[in-house]
């Protein structure tokens, strides 16, 4: 039988999932002990899932890559977890099939270079959290919140708009603010179809390269056209 996503981050016992979100809520306020429990117990799903998503993408994309997602994203629901969200490793799911499926895309599309330089790592070893990421103590809550918040990167792109060419600040206005279709803003730049769509795609590109460059977390507006 074919493993799933769902099947390699399942968990079924209740009280191993509340102890799961118990040491995540303690490794947000600090706990490392509580951190590196916390992955030590999920180890065994974090290969699973590489394994599968490895697979998924035909073996294109190395492996230690999406564990490295893997254990990013799990940084980054550590960070931003509350229990409004429900229980952790559900929330944490919901996380990991985001990201890895946007990272499989986007390493599938640029086959020169990739967002990580994993080349000193030896590639026959499995890979642990120290090998991913700065030592977790050296990691404030408030370096997940740029990374992460959606409201706190939405801003740092708008400050970054104003740094863009008139005519790109404008289309950023009037498509993501104003929220205009195409044919409005055709109307009121008067430019075609053709041009505004290309100045659209041209400044989503810049939009998720600079959001790359700094390690954030790219708003779901930035992915996909606005009809």
């Amino acid at each position: 039988m074919e493993i799933t996503t769902d099947d390699a981050l399942k968990y079924d016992d209740e009280k191993e999932i509340e102890k799961l979100t118990e040491l995540a809520k303690n490794a947000k306020q600090g706990d490392m002990n509580s951190r590196e429990e916390l992955y030590r117990l999920l180890q065994d799903s974090f290969d699973r899932a590489s394994n599968f998503y490895f697979h998924k993408c035909y073996e294109k994309i190395e492996k230690n890559e999406i564990l490295h997602e893997i254990y990013l994203t799990t940084e980054r629901a550590i960070g931003l977890y509350d229990e409004e969200r429900g229980p952790f490793v559900f929330y944490l799911r919901a996380l990991i099939k985001s990201n890895v499926n946007w990272l499989i895309i986007r390493l599938s599309r640029s086959t020169k270079e990739t967002r990580y330089s994993l080349d000193d790592i030896d590639q026959t070893t499995n890979l642990k959290l120290a090998d991913c990421i700065p030592d977790p103590s050296n990691l404030s809550y408030s370096e997940y919140s740029e990374r992460f918040d959606l409201e706190i990167i939405h801003q740092k792109i708008i400050n970054h708009v104003k740094t863009l060419t008139d005519i790109e600040q404008t289309i950023y206005k009037y498509t993501f603010e104003y929220e205009f279709s195409c044919d409005e803003i055709c109307e009121k730049l008067h430019l075609t179809k053709k041009k505004v769509y290309a100045e659209q795609t041209r400044l989503r590109r810049k939009l998720r390269l600079f959001c790359e460059r700094h390690m954030m977390l790219i708003p779901g507006y930035l992915l996909k056209k606005k009809k």
